[in-house]
Formats: C-alpha cells, sequence, structure tokens
C-alpha cells in the first residue's frame, strides 16, 4: 500500500491511499501518482508492508517519508 500526502494550510493532508497488492519476485512494487497544479507543492510519499498470514518472519510497518517538491 502507498500513501500519498500534500503540504497546504500549514498541515500535511492525506492525497491518496493504494489498495493492497503483491510484491514482485524481488520484493518491490510500482505505483504512480499524477497530482494536479502541483507547480511549486510540497508531497510526501511512503509505502506500508503488511505481512501475510504465511509470512512468519517480518512484520507489518510503515516505511519513511520521501518527501518531494514539484517546481516549474
Amino acid at each position: 500500500m502507498f500513501q500519498a500526502q500534500e503540504y497546504y494550510s500549514g498541515a500535511w493532508h492525506i492525497l491518496t491511499t493504494s489498495p493492497c497488492f503483491s510484491l514482485d519476485t524481488n520484493s518491490a512494487a510500482v505505483t504512480s501518482l499524477s497530482p494536479t497544479n502541483a507547480a511549486d507543492q510540497k508531497f510526501r510519499v511512503r509505502a506500508e508492508y503488511v505481512r501475510s498470514a504465511k509470512d512468519t518472519t517480518h512484520v507489518s510497518t510503515w516505511g519513511g517519508w520521501l518527501y518531494l517538491t514539484v517546481s516549474t
């Protein structure tokens, strides 16, 4: 699952949260974000790992935030 937020009015606001999907054979996943009117705006994205019932080694967790500023 991925979550994207935008910063405005002095706080972070959720733009979108994706549905859950499986990782590929390299334990990777890809998604895209296409915000409108994004020039000079601040965004952040993070991923969540939700372990399956078969996964007895890992725990579910959110990753760290990746901060982005769109410039013109």
